[in-house]
């Protein structure tokens, strides 16, 4: 696993070695040209992604906090979760449900297995995973567990 990052490194930036060659070769070889053109790939290649995770956290703001929050109390209330206990976060609150033997075993699994994804998905990638923590911390505020028996 050490390595990966080696070997991950190499075949992301090859096309770009390559690129950078080939115009080095097809123009005055020289190894400044090279150079040069490695440099341009790579800083169009860094406007580009600080352009869509601009784009992106505009959209999460403008759009995507709401339905993310809305999807989080609907999950919470249509499986009957139990409200939070004083200022737990989400973290808390699903290993809070899933070690407490009074609930029941279905709500303790859904707690299991929604602690499971967040784990997974902050394996994965580090901004969606906050994204969906402060989501649910939010839908978490205003959760309010109704009084009809779980299904």
């Amino acid at each position: 696993m050490k390595g990966d990052w080696l070997l991950t490194s190499i075949i992301v930036n090859l096309p770009d070695l390559a690129i950078a060659w080939a115009v080095m070769k097809l123009t005055d070889d020289h190894t400044a040209t090279f150079w040069w053109t490695l440099a341009a790939i790579w800083g169009v290649g860094l406007l580009y992604s600080i352009k869509g995770l601009i784009a992106a956290s505009l959209l999460f703001r403008l759009i995507g906090r709401r339905r993310l929050t809305d999807a989080a109390a609907n999950f919470l209330s249509a499986n009957n979760f139990p409200a939070r206990e004083g200022r737990e976060d989400i973290d808390g609150y699903l290993e809070r449900i899933a070690d407490d033997e009074r609930q029941s075993v279905d709500i303790r699994l859904l707690a299991t297995a929604e602690a499971a994804k967040l784990e997974l998905l902050e394996s994965q990638a580090i901004l969606p995973v906050l994204r969906v923590r402060k989501a649910y911390d939010a839908a978490l505020q205003h959760h309010r567990p109704s009084l009809r028996p779980a299904a």
